[in-house]
């Protein structure tokens, strides 16, 4: 169920694992079954050491939910706001 077209737009936002360096991907996979409905999450895994970020459930706008993993994998704790 990866949308490779989201994947290709945000390729070069998605930082370096932050615990190795490594090559991260933004995913979207993990089956979840909440009152006998299939829901989808989304994250953000590091392809070397297989650290994986917050998972975000998809909801009715898929976008937002991988946005919101994106940002979540992204931020450091060096990051100002």
């Amino acid at each position: 169920m990866t949308d490779v077209k989201f994947a290709k737009v945000h390729y070069d936002k998605v930082k370096p694992c932050p615990l190795c360096g490594g090559y991260s991907k933004l995913e979207t996979k993990s089956k979840t079954v909440i009152n006998g409905e299939i829901k989808y999450t989304t994250y953000c895994r590091c392809c070397d050491c297989d650290c994986r970020g917050p998972r975000v459930l998809i909801g009715k706008d898929p976008t937002v939910a991988r946005k919101l993993a994106l940002e979540r994998w992204n931020r450091r704790v060096t990051d100002e706001d």
